[in-house]
C-alpha cells in the first residue's frame, strides 16, 4: 500500500513539475517577437478562410434546413424576453391578485387602483345588484392590468381598443 501511495505523490509532484514548465514555455513563447509577427500572419491567411467557411455553411443551412450559430443564438434571445415578458406579467397578476383579495377581505376601505372616472362613480354609488359590484371591480381589474401593461411597455400583449371592445360586451351581457 506504501508502494502505491508513493507512486501516485510523485505522479502528482510530476505533473505539478510539467504544468509549471509548459506554461513558462507557453509564456516565453508569447512574449517573443517573432511569434507575434507569424501569428499575426497566419491569422490574416487563415481569416478569409474561416469567413469562406462560415458562409458555405450558412449556405448549406439553408439547403438542409438545420440551424446555425447565429440561428441559436438568435432563438435564445428571443427566449430571454419572453421569459422577461412572462415575468413582467406574472408580477402584474400578483399585485392584482393581492389588490383583489384585500378588496374583498375589507382590508382595504379605498381601492388603491387608477381607474376611469366612470368606474370610480360606478364603486361609490350603492349598487342595486351584487352583480354590479362584482363588474365595477372586474371593470377596474382589467383598466388596472391594462394600464400597469402600458407602464411597463410589454410589447404585443397590450391593445386599448380590444380590451375597451370587451369590455363593453362583458358589461352588456353580464
Amino acid at each position: 500500500m506504501n508502494d502505491s501511495q508513493d507512486f501516485y505523490k510523485k505522479l502528482k509532484e510530476w505533473g505539478v513539475k510539467t504544468e509549471e514548465e509548459l506554461n513558462t514555455f507557453i509564456q516565453d513563447l508569447l512574449n517573443k517577437k517573432d511569434f507575434i509577427i507569424f501569428a499575426n500572419q497566419e491569422g490574416k491567411e487563415i481569416s478569409p478562410v474561416l469567413k469562406k467557411l462560415q458562409n458555405n455553411m450558412e449556405q448549406l443551412s439553408i439547403i438542409y434546413n438545420f440551424p446555425t450559430k447565429n440561428d441559436v443564438a438568435s432563438v435564445a434571445k428571443l427566449a430571454i424576453q419572453i421569459e422577461e415578458k412572462v415575468d413582467k406579467i406574472e408580477e402584474t397578476l400578483l399585485e392584482l391578485s393581492d389588490q383583489i383579495n384585500d378588496i374583498k377581505s375589507g382590508n382595504v376601505e379605498t381601492p388603491v387602483l387608477k381607474i376611469s372616472e366612470n368606474a370610480r362613480l360606478r364603486q361609490y354609488e350603492a349598487p342595486k345588484k351584487e352583480s354590479q359590484t362584482l363588474q365595477s371591480l372586474q371593470s377596474a381589474v382589467f383598466e388596472r392590468l391594462a394600464e400597469k401593461i402600458k407602464m411597463k411597455k410589454i410589447e404585443g400583449f397590450y391593445d386599448g381598443n380590444r380590451m375597451k371592445k370587451n369590455m363593453k360586451q362583458k358589461n352588456n351581457h353580464g
